[in-house]
């Protein structure tokens, strides 16, 4: 025979007490997760950071908040899209006044055929299908040759960054890391890595803007603005080195590791040479960049491309200003306004695709597509630094391990 233990009544009310008290918490709990995740999506505030060229001249997105991007507040968030642009609005301009003279034409026509009994209403009217599948024909084909486009050109942007600022970055860091917890302390040599590597990646903003054989804008940028990597004398010594500057600022970096080798300081070969492989590595990574950029896309592939997205915004608005004055004329306000509709929406979205894609094509030439030039140099010199800094505040322990060991601390 099966028994069961029954709980007493003290049990049984401290059961009850607790038991409301735990959900009360909880409740409380998951209602200000709510209120919180809440009042990030719907609060009416910036929902991406920006960073301004030295002379304001470019605006560039450093970061934004997804989640703003996911609700209807993305309705309000016009910073940093492509709505910024001005060739957008053009374009779609042209197209709607292609659109609009056709329907009032084909308004005028269709009414003075049922007028005077042309049968052009007639016409239209058995044809409007034939229409529809030729004009949804070449939306497809559209779609098909703008997604393929963008995919590519998005998969170069990725690449720019991963495998050739990444590879820098990387490079940087771990000539920081090493040379300061295995090699020296020297704070001038130290530093003088993360300078050379951070005046690499501005070289490339300034290739891209053409400003390479600038002497005065050279010493503006690398030495005249604050944080500036360079002095006036290491600026003059790479104007002397004539081209392909971001990579040959490098041969510094690799002439301080040879120098530390002569001294005995790095006294291991090994060492030695991960230290050079790192060097090597980044300026792979910059000749990664100067590929991607310099070797575009197929000009024919481009040209055939654009073509194709332009006849078919062309063509989508002479096919729906025909349309739209024959419903006109019938009497069927709704389809007139889907028409009108599909008018705006189809090549803006494909216009807008183009002009995201050509922004994305060279991300060091300014623009809200484009890398943040300050927040990457300053990422640079903050997290090389930081090797440092810990270096100096070991735990304790550590510490007495390494002075027991008769490691130099």
């Amino acid at each position: 025979m099966r028994t069961t233990n029954m709980p007493d009544a003290g049990a049984r009310s401290m059961s009850t007490q607790t038991t409301p008290r735990i959900t009360d918490e909880l409740q409380g709990l998951l209602s200000h997760a709510t209120r919180q995740r809440l009042q990030e999506a719907y609060t009416m505030g910036d929902h991406c950071s920006l960073e301004y060229s030295s002379k304001g001249k470019h605006r560039t997105v450093t970061e934004y908040r997804t989640l703003p991007l996911s609700t209807m507040r993305v309705f309000t968030a016009h910073t940093g899209s492509v709505f910024e642009d001005g060739i957008l609005f053009m374009e779609q301009a042209i197209l709607t006044a292609i659109f609009l003279i056709l329907a009032l034409l084909g308004t005028l026509v269709y009414h003075l055929s049922d007028q005077y009994g042309w049968g052009l209403n007639h016409a239209i009217k058995g044809q409007e299908a034939s229409i529809r599948a030729f004009a949804a024909m070449m939306t497809t084909l559209a779609v098909f040759m703008v997604t393929f486009y963008l995919a590519k050109i998005v998969d170069r942007w990725w690449t720019i960054r991963t495998k050739g600022i990444g590879a820098m970055k990387g490079a940087t860091m771990e000539l920081s890391l090493f040379l300061s917890q295995l090699v020296t302390q020297d704070e001038q040599i130290l530093t003088a890595v993360r300078r050379y590597a951070r005046a690499s990646l501005q070289l490339i903003y300034l290739w891209r803007h053409n400003k390479l054989k600038n002497k005065e804008e050279m010493h503006d940028q690398l030495c005249k603005q604050p944080g500036a990597p360079l002095t006036e004398e290491e600026v003059e010594k790479l104007i002397e080195t004539g081209t392909n500057l971001p990579e040959a600022v490098w041969t510094w970096n690799v002439s301080i590791i040879k120098l530390l080798h002569d001294q005995g300081a790095i006294k291991s070969d090994q060492l030695f040479n991960y230290l050079l492989e790192q060097c090597a590595a980044a300026r792979t990574g910059i000749q990664c960049i100067s590929t991607h950029i310099t070797v575009q896309m197929p000009l024919p592939y481009t040209h055939l491309l654009t073509l194709m997205v332009k006849i078919h915004n062309v063509v989508l608005a002479v096919l729906l200003g025909i349309l739209f004055g024959y419903a006109a004329e019938d009497g069927q306000p709704i389809v007139c306004i889907q028409l009108f509709g599909r008018t705006i929406l189809m090549p803006v979205l494909f216009n807008s695709i183009l002009l995201i894609a050509a922004q994305l094509h060279d991300p060091f030439a300014g623009g809200m597509c484009s890398f943040p030039a300050h927040k990457y140099s300053a990422a640079f010199e903050r997290d090389g630094k930081s090797f440092i800094q810990a270096g100096k505040h070991m735990p304790p322990w550590l510490l007495q391990k390494m002075k027991e060991g008769g490691s130099k601390v």
